[in-house]
């Protein structure tokens, strides 16, 4: 017989409908399949405000389900209570089920966000088949209704809108209280209806207290006019902070605009700035001492001839790199005190080669950072330059005043109104939180001397949204806050603008101000002359350019304009020979250092890069950065929540 014939497809047909007569119950059963037939819910809001709660769930389980679960949503103040659940089994007994690990059937257990799981099947029991299950849950509402004028709001959803199955039967019977009083139109009774999946069913009324006093079960937040009031005050006053900020900073000549780089020629440079070691500039035009003035002291004592420097290629490829060889051309006795420190630091000792290798390996287990060495020298230097001259810091007692009576006052507000139990620490820890990021802002900001009002956003952002979500809280009424919590968080706010406004304030004297902002005009000037093609500098001037930070403009001009012409340029000129007039207009700018104790690496941009490595110093095994191196609610509605399985 072949294959093709009639009896054989027969045959074969025949098996393959046997097969899948026995594998579909299998394949059935392990579909994952809920939904409600029926769902029947009824609700008693009593004298107190209080709303009792009974559901009544009729389930139908296919596929490996273990049980179900019920969300409930409860909003910011409100308290649920879970009286009762019991199981109601085919011959309408009640199986009460107790609170457990879920191990065993008719245990339920309570998940994060008020989510209740029970079990209804073991992992070891065959998967439900079409497997009816009936549950009553008991529950209590605290504090659900919503104060509204003289009058008050039930809104609750009912039947969840988070579900994974349709409810195909939903009813719903409300009583009310005799003290309360609903429209003429209400009846209580809602439904029967179908729910689809992913829909709910609310219920929205209006009601008025016949009774004497106020329901003992409704908390009242502060009213709408105290509310309004501590807004606007609020904000007066944090205006006037920063106003005071702005003014003071003002009258020190913070916010004085830099002298024009047109007014600035050579004379003016040797009167006000070239007189001072550049890495005494480098640390004073931005008030910090790090890698660039490091790098500054390196380049000057080359130009000085007392150290002689190489730039040369290590490694191929991916892993190039220039490194920084340092010949010692002097005895250390002859160099300034910070100078010897840096020196014997670089080199060891009796030796007078080194190199951006060697000093990585002597101290890649104990890390190395150079700006230490020549921090305190400097800052001698800059006390004779007035550093040493600082305006009186602003008093502590002020901050600690506010921030003592906001607190005290959260605290009394969560005691006479427990609901504030969640206002108060989240208002505590987004102060604190958002101070962490403000403050740190503002003791940066006060060192500034030029484009002081872009940087003011630091500091400024952070406390807005302090100031946000303080102003949502007040005009958010349906939070209910109460007033002391409200009076406690606006003090605190205020505690916060104080203390970062008294961080932001500048604690050196005018004088010395006004000589940053003299150097910040040279360093304004350096940098728009490195634009041109044929600036006005000087070769002699290059260590003040690395202190500035100014090795990538360098660079910059080097690959623009530099070329064969500098090359030839930097064969003739000498570095720190004072070889042309200080009137001169780009006769003695090569871009490449001036030659003399520089050679290796192209241009001075390239030296640079090379310096500060060395300089950047050596990071500390495990440590994330080099050694002090440097680089240029509630909702309106209550109940709702999810409804399934797990």
């Amino acid at each position: 017989m072949s294959p093709s014939s009639p009896t054989r497809r027969f045959t074969w047909r025949s098996l393959l409908a046997i097969l899948w007569t026995l594998a579909a119950p299998t394949a059935w059963a392990q579909e994952r399949q809920l939904y409600w037939p029926a769902i029947d819910v009824t609700a008693h809001l009593d004298s107190a405000g209080r709303l009792h709660v009974r559901e009544r769930w009729d389930m139908m389980f296919t596929g490996d389900w273990n049980g179900g679960e019920r969300g409930f949503r409860v909003a910011l103040g409100q308290d649920l209570t879970l009286e009762r659940m019991v199981r109601i089994d085919s011959l309408g007994q009640e199986h009460v089920l107790t609170e457990g690990d879920l191990s065993d059937v008719d245990q339920f257990s309570w998940g994060s966000g008020r989510m209740l799981r029970w079990r209804s099947r073991l992992p070891t029991d065959p998967p439900f088949q079409q497997t009816a299950r009936t549950y009553v849950f008991d529950v209590v509402y605290d504090n659900i209704l919503q104060p509204e004028g003289d009058g008050y709001r039930l809104d609750h959803e009912f039947a969840t809108s988070e579900g994974t199955g349709a409810i195909l039967e939903f009813r719903l019977h409300v009583t009310l209280d005799p003290l309360w009083r609903a429209p003429g139109d209400f009846t209580g009774e809602f439904g029967p209806i179908a729910v689809p999946t992913g829909e709910g069913f609310a219920v929205n009324i209006p009601l008025r207290f016949a009774g004497e006093g106020r329901p003992r079960s409704v908390i009242y937040g502060a009213s709408t006019m105290l509310r309004q009031g501590l807004a606007a005050g609020f904000l007066g006053v944090v205006a006037l902070l920063f106003i005071a900020l702005i003014a003071r900073e003002r009258s020190i000549g913070r916010f004085a605009p830099l002298l024009p780089p047109s007014t600035i020629d050579a004379a003016w440079l040797e009167g006000n700035v070239l007189h001072i070691l550049p890495e005494a500039v480098g640390a004073a035009w931005d008030d910090h001492t790090a890698g660039p003035e490091v790098a500054a002291v390196l380049a000057r004592l080359v130009s000085e001839g007392k150290l002689k420097s190489e730039v040369r290629s290590a490694g191929k490829g991916w892993f190039k790199s220039d490194v920084m060889y340092l010949e010692l051309l002097v005895d250390r006795t002859v160099l300034r005190a910070h100078e010897q420190q840096l020196i014997d630091a670089l080199f060891t000792s009796g030796s007078r080669f080194t190199d951006t290798q060697s000093v990585r390996e002597r101290y890649k287990t104990s890390g190395f950072d150079p700006a230490s060495k020549i921090k305190e020298g400097i800052d001698a230097i800059l006390r004779g330059e007035g550093k040493s001259a600082t305006s009186p810091r602003p008093s502590k007692w002020p901050t600690a005043i506010l921030v003592v009576m906001g607190v005290g006052l959260l605290i009394y507000g969560t005691i006479r109104n427990p609901a504030d139990g969640v206002m108060a620490p989240f208002a505590i820890g987004a102060c604190i939180a958002l101070g962490i990021v403000a403050v740190p802002a503002a003791v940066a900001w006060r060192t500034r001397v030029v484009r002081l009002w872009r940087h003011t956003l630091w500091f400024l952002v952070p406390l807005g949204i302090v100031s946000g979500l303080l102003l949502a809280a007040l005009f958010t009424e349906r939070l209910r806050t109460g007033d002391f919590t409200l009076i406690g968080m606006c003090i605190l706010a205020i505690g916060m603008w104080n203390c970062v406004m008294n961080q932001a304030r500048a604690r050196q004297s005018p004088e010395y101000i006004a000589k940053r902002k003299l150097l910040c005009a040279a360093r304004e000037y350096f940098r728009l002359e490195l634009k041109a093609e044929q600036p006005r500098l000087r070769d002699e001037w290059f260590p003040y350019f690395i202190a500035f930070g100014l090795g990538p403009s360098m660079d910059k001009w080097f690959r623009a304009f530099g070329g064969e012409r500098a090359t030839h340029m930097a064969s003739t000129a000498s570095f720190g020979g004072g070889g042309s007039s200080s009137s001169g207009r780009g006769s003695s700018w090569t871009g490449m250092g001036g030659g003399g104790g520089f050679s290796g690496g192209g241009s001075s941009g390239s030296w640079t890069a090379a310096v500060g490595v060395m300089a950047a110093g050596v990071s500390k095994p495990s440590s994330g950065s080099s050694g002090g191196g440097r680089s240029s609610g509630g909702g309106s509605s209550s109940g709702g929540g999810s409804r399934g399985g797990w």
